[in-house]
């Protein structure tokens, strides 16, 4: 049975488990090709796909993708650092902190400046940081859903977190957008960074795009495209993989 573990690059506009279902997807359709009876026989076209750290459905970038047994070798996935690419809007400030998200408020922005920005990351949004994830997330409150929650219009506040970041700076200011990097713990939402900075320097921000770049040992550079996700080229980058891990 097939094993292994690789990242793609997930684009804009799918979930995280949308992708996880196209990878599988192509597996089962190459193992039902070459043997047509492996469909007959119980679990042998069974196989098991999961991804190593959610990327909301807006976002892109890298994600960790295991198959078969190295599924259990995911957790150390989702608790590896995360490296982040981020342009956010001031000015306006969303529910979902995000741009698909209603805007909630709209607040002066011109009088922010580059300078703010980067003092404001240094000083405020850089080392162990307490933050308040955004209420449209895959947390959980209280055994339930938070996005799920919210979106049944149930008010509630969830708990503040600590997370670490170990860089966060600022890269281009074209106002009313920034572009940030930020080099994270894993727990830690792009999206209140942004929001939270906005408020820090006398505006209100969200994230209007965002891209993972690396997570754990896995950069853009090494994860498959949209279009490279076929059943030779998945194997190719799981063999080459199997010798790295």
């Amino acid at each position: 049975m097939m094993r292994g573990i690789f990242a793609v690059a997930k684009p804009v506009g799918i979930t995280s488990a949308k992708v996880t279902n196209i990878i599988k997807a192509v597996l089962v359709k190459e193992a039902l090709t070459t043997d047509p009876d492996a469909g007959k026989r119980r679990g042998s076209s069974k196989i098991k796909v999961g991804h190593g750290g959610t990327l909301d459905k807006g976002a892109s970038g890298v994600l960790v993708i295991a198959v078969g047994e190295d599924c259990k070798r995911l957790s150390a996935f989702l608790g590896s650092d995360k490296y982040y690419e981020c342009v956010g809007k001031l000015g306006e400030a969303t529910d979902t902190l995000d741009m698909d998200g209603e805007v909630v408020q709209e607040t002066a922005w011109k009088h922010v400046s580059a300078s703010g920005l980067s003092e404001a990351l240094r000083t405020k949004f850089t080392g162990k940081i307490s933050q308040t994830p955004p209420v449209y997330s895959a947390l959980k409150h209280k055994g339930k859903r938070s996005s799920d929650l919210a979106r049944k219009g149930i008010v509630f506040t969830p708990a503040e977190r600590e997370v670490t970041v170990y860089s966060a700076r600022l890269m281009e200011f074209q106002p009313p957008y920034f572009t940030i990097s930020v080099h994270c713990s894993s727990g830690t939402y792009i999206r209140s960074i942004v929001h939270d900075l906005g408020q820090s320097v006398g505006s209100a921000a969200h994230v209007s795009k965002l891209c993972r770049t690396k997570q754990g040992p896995f950069d853009l550079s090494q994860a498959l495209s949209e279009s490279e996700w076929t059943y030779s080229k998945i194997c190719r980058l799981i063999e080459k993989n199997n010798d790295r891990f």
